[in-house]
């Protein structure tokens, strides 16, 4: 009996090595004495913590090991960007979700990511985008954009700077009636909860390339501004298909398509002359690669 019990206690401490450990981020809250230090609105603050709890809830019955940077909204459920990525480091967590709401009047999901821990690894591109597609899907939103955080926002978000492999998601703006709506409503709130799990599931099922590619030597893209079009320059031995969005700064697809590239179809050219002229952002991708750029029609 006493073997079986050592053999039961160590399968059992086998197994719990083995959980990945998740980091749900809810972000902002307040400080000790209610002290709105990043001046966020209620509806957002109640919101990314109510979402943070349903997913933790749903992570837990899966088998999940999972951090959360806050349970609540009260006085005190403030942590710094700094405390958050060290909280979820201090865990050795595998993968760390950020869970905002938006605001400046627009509608729509995004997500971001961040290259500073990891610039040639493809997790958190890659991650980032899952979070994105099933953000979308479950919860019936515009697809704004998954992208590098620095590339778009001109700095890096403080909680991607640690060693996780993370992304930040924007569920909807709040000051924008309908995705209101939806960010209040207890029904959707469990299906953003539900795509963010799906997001996570997936992303521990797929097969990661060694090196991920947020830039990289072998294409280019040219000229930048452009005026009639923009040239795909790929210096690989092998031809590969490649999938590539270009969106306004409202996150709306303006173009997209396929394109063979490498080999002896070096150099591929999108027909964008007939976009007005502003700035875009291209994505060329496929399953085991990324890459952005901002881009400006003269």
């Amino acid at each position: 009996m006493r073997t079986i019990l050592i053999t039961l206690f160590f399968l059992l401490n086998v197994k719990a090595c083995f959980l990945q450990v998740i980091c749900i981020d809810p972000g902002h809250g307040y400080g000790p004495e209610g002290e709105n230090f990043d001046s966020r609105t209620w509806e957002e603050i109640s919101t990314n913590c109510k979402v943070g709890l349903l997913l933790e809830d749903t992570l837990l019955k899966q088998g999940y090991s999972v951090i959360m940077t806050r349970t609540e909204s009260g006085p005190g459920s403030w942590m710094s960007l700094t405390q958050r990525a060290e909280l979820a480091d201090s865990y050795d967590t595998d993968r760390l979700l950020s869970i905002h709401c938006n605001g400046g009047g627009g509608t729509g999901t995004e997500t971001f990511w961040c290259y500073v821990q990891s610039p040639k690894r493809a997790v958190d591109s890659i991650f980032s985008q899952i979070v994105q597609d099933k953000m979308v899907y479950f919860g019936e939103w515009r697809n704004r954009r998954s992208i590098e955080d620095a590339l778009y926002l001109g700095f890096h978000l403080g909680v991607l700077k640690g060693a996780a492999h993370g992304c930040l998601n924007e569920i909807g703006f709040v000051d924008t009636p309908a995705d209101l709506e939806k960010l209040l409503n207890n029904n959707w709130r469990k299906k953003f909860a539900l795509a963010y799990s799906e997001a996570i599931n997936e992303s521990f099922s797929i097969e990661y390339p060694s090196h991920a590619q947020f830039t990289t030597e072998n294409i280019s893209c040219y000229p930048n501004p452009f005026t009639e079009g923009i040239y795909i320059s790929c210096h690989a031995s092998n031809s590969a298909i490649y999938c590539y969005e270009i969106t306004d700064l409202a996150g709306i697809i303006v173009l997209k398509g396929n394109i063979a590239c490498g080999g002896a179809n070096n150099t591929y050219r999108i027909p964008a002359g007939g976009l007005s002229t502003g700035m875009y952002f291209l994505r060329l991708y496929n399953k085991t690669f990324v890459q952005a750029v901002a881009v400006i029609k003269q």
